[in-house]
């Protein structure tokens, strides 16, 4: 766990503003604590990923392995829970065009 606190504090620290690149190790950061046993920080990740990028960034989260330890948490249910429900108007939207 400490390895991975380490990670983050080098990555918010030094890392060159890019929000794509941002992205994408804001997930890994997630994975990596949910993995380390840490899901208060996984989840703030996740949460982060939302606020910044949208409920869509949630692709493909609720299967990824790297989660599994959340899936019963309170507060994943309610990131799937929104991504549920942008899906469901993104095909309810796709329908009726």
């Amino acid at each position: 766990l400490e390895g991975v606190r380490a990670a983050e504090r080098d990555f918010l620290e030094n890392a060159p503003k890019d929000a794509w690149a941002e992205a994408s190790v804001r997930l890994s950061l997630a994975i990596a604590f949910a993995r380390a046993g840490d899901p208060e920080r996984a989840l703030h990740h996740l949460e982060y990923l939302v606020t910044t990028f949208g409920v869509s960034s949630l692709a493909g989260v609720a299967a990824a392995p790297g989660f599994a330890t959340l899936r019963e948490h309170p507060r994943f249910l309610a990131l799937q829970t929104a991504y549920e429900a942008w899906q469901a108007e993104r095909r309810k939207k796709v329908t009726s065009s």
